[in-house]
């Protein structure tokens, strides 16, 4: 298989984020309600780790995943809601 020189270029986070019309804010907690949709615990933290970094209140982090549930349901937001807590306890 031939490689595909343009996918070594690429930083899809750079790119991402700097085509948004969302502002850095709005964007950081799309990324915790994603990851919490995701149930995925790893990137649970480093979203958090991010909201927080950028200035992110712990009551908004933990009020998207809130607002999760009527999409996820309880448990899975429950357990979003631990993962959050891991990081926002430090």
């Amino acid at each position: 298989m031939g490689s595909i020189p343009i996918a070594r270029s690429i930083k899809p986070d750079e790119e991402c984020h700097g085509a948004s019309p969302l502002d850095e804010r709005v964007r950081r907690l799309v990324n915790i309600g994603i990851a919490a949709a995701a149930q995925s615990e790893g990137a649970v933290h480093s979203a958090v780790r991010h909201a927080k970094a950028a200035g992110i209140s712990a009551d908004e982090i933990r009020h998207v995943i809130v607002l999760s549930i009527t999409t996820i349901g309880f448990p899975r937001a429950m357990a979003a809601m631990s993962w959050a807590d891991d990081v926002l306890r430090k």
